[in-house]
């Protein structure tokens, strides 16, 4: 058992993070006890709940952890991608975050599955690590329709957010029951696409009227 003194308090944190992690490249959250993981870093339990407060909020900074890397997935993307073609830019974002869940489903899942004990709130720091995922696609929306008011696009970027998780979602569940010859990302190409047709007709069509 290591002693108090071997690492500072933010080398352990990021040990049992990135202990965590590697847990969930094979198996669900719910199969990781405390005591299982205190013990794969060899510390004890008790020094694992002083330094997150408890155990929901230790699962809080791993799934902290996983919308980072899913952050700089995206951004990588952005970096290679042609920033002219907005809508092609969107579907491009989706595509890697969906092969971000397929390539780490159970890590992907934790976040999204994780809920906080009564009487918790998401930490500012988390919060900020949810909403720079929808900010990657707000202003690509303003790109498309510049007339579109704030209210708007928010609205856009979390129903397009949404539609994109669940087919993602059913995906890594080998639940979409369609043809072989129909991919996941065929799916996400045509719900964009459809969609963002749609929403920038619309939003040409109320400017004109207002104007």
């Amino acid at each position: 058992m290591a002693r108090r003194n071997d690492h500072t308090s933010q080398q352990l944190s990021d040990k049992i993070i990135a202990s965590a992690i590697e847990f969930l490249q094979h198996q669900p959250i719910r199969d990781l006890s405390l005591r299982a993981l205190a013990k794969s870093v060899g510390y004890s339990a008790g020094t694992l709940i002083n330094l997150f407060r408890n155990y929901n909020l230790l699962l809080l900074a791993v799934s902290g952890y996983t919308l980072d890397q899913i952050h700089q997935q995206l951004n990588d993307d952005v970096t290679k991608a042609n920033k002219d073609n907005a809508s092609q830019l969107i579907v491009s974002l989706a595509l890697e975050y969906l092969q971000f869940a397929s390539d780490h489903p159970y890590q992907w899942r934790q976040v999204f599955e994780h809920q906080l004990d009564s009487g918790l709130e998401i930490n500012l720091i988390h919060q900020h690590k949810i909403d720079r995922l929808f900010c990657k696609v707000e202003p690509l929306l303003k790109q498309l329709a510049p007339q579109a008011i704030e209210l708007d696009i928010i609205k856009a970027s979390r129903t397009l957010w949404a539609s994109v998780h669940g087919i993602c979602l059913m995906s890594i569940e080998d639940k979409l029951f369609m043809p072989t010859q129909v991919t996941s990302e065929a799916l996400i190409e045509s719900l964009i696409n459809h969609y963002l047709t749609s929403w920038v007709d619309n939003q040409t069509k109320e400017s004109f009227y207002v104007n």
